[in-house]
């Protein structure tokens, strides 16, 4: 703001709501997105015409009983470089690492994105994480990925289902060879890769409590990049899981009744049958 009453006058091809080099820069521009759900900014930028420093910002507005309580404006700035081309035959520009989620490590299909899973409560939820990056720093040494997860449903250091999270269980990561502890992450030459398994329960329903509604949907955020300088590829990708009570079981099926002689009653019902159990004997 120039004053109360006169804002500062945007350049040609940016606005409030478009912030980064748009299609007025270059058609081969994707200009910025942003999801409303996970908050991730998308763009894909031609550095020609576009490099250099960009200020933008994120109005973030809480609501509790439909009645705002709390407002933050987080400024991010972006700074766009032009990078020089990988060592390859022939030079290509840097990418970000590619990043999949499959059910299973060896399943050639990877999860459609936005990957997304929804379970009932008590049910396990399994998936994997790999990113493959096949290019070279100068010298021809591999490029190395990082994996950096986060979400509030993860467990202290991505490895304790007790503790950690917002709502226990937690949700965990293997530890396996790609495992850097030092750091807590992952990390591998021309690729990385882990397991997600997170083991539900009525805890992750849900719940209305006066005004206030839990959600039960849970993100789980896995950013990968590379060590490409000066400037590092990077990529985000976010398994959003959803968790339902699971149907509700018919009441007993009462068969008989029998007075003992010493006053007691004995009562003899059939088991109901779930909706599970149903459909799959049908």
């Amino acid at each position: 703001m120039q004053s109360a009453t006169n804002p500062v006058l945007w350049n040609a091809g940016y606005s409030t709501q478009s912030q980064l080099p748009g299609t007025y820069h270059s058609p081969l521009n994707v200009p910025a997105t942003i999801n409303p759900v996970t908050g991730e900014i998308s763009f894909t930028t031609i550095v020609t015409p576009g490099a250099g420093y960009h200020s933008t910002a994120v109005k973030v507005t809480s609501y509790k009983c439909r009645q705002k309580v709390a407002e933050i404006i987080r400024d991010i700035p972006v700074i766009i470089v032009s990078c020089p081309p990988t060592p390859s035959i022939p030079p290509i520009a840097n990418t970000p690492p590619l990043v999949v989620f499959k059910w299973s490590a060896n399943s050639p299909t990877p999860i459609p994105s936005p990957a997304s899973a929804t379970v009932m409560a008590g049910d396990a939820v399994e998936f994997y994480i790999t990113s493959t990056d096949v290019q070279f720093l100068p010298g021809w040494l591999p490029q190395t990925n990082y994996l950096l997860p986060s979400g509030s449903q993860f467990g202290t250091n991505f490895a304790s289902t007790t503790a950690g999270c917002k709502y226990p269980p937690c949700a965990v990561l293997e530890h396996n060879s790609f495992y850097n502890a030092t750091n807590n992450w992952w990390q591998g030459n021309f690729g990385v890769a882990t397991r997600f398994n997170w083991t539900t329960d009525c805890n992750h329903l849900s719940q209305v409590n006066a005004c206030f509604t839990k959600s039960n949907t849970y993100s789980f955020v896995f950013k990968v990049l590379d060590n490409w300088c000066p400037a590092p590829g990077m990529n985000f990708q976010t398994f959003a899981v959803t968790v339902i009570a699971p149907p509700a079981v018919d009441p007993p099926e009462l068969k008989c009744a029998k007075v003992m002689g010493n006053g007691d009653v004995l009562l003899r019902w059939n088991q109901p049958i779930t909706a599970a159990e149903d459909t799959l004997n049908s």
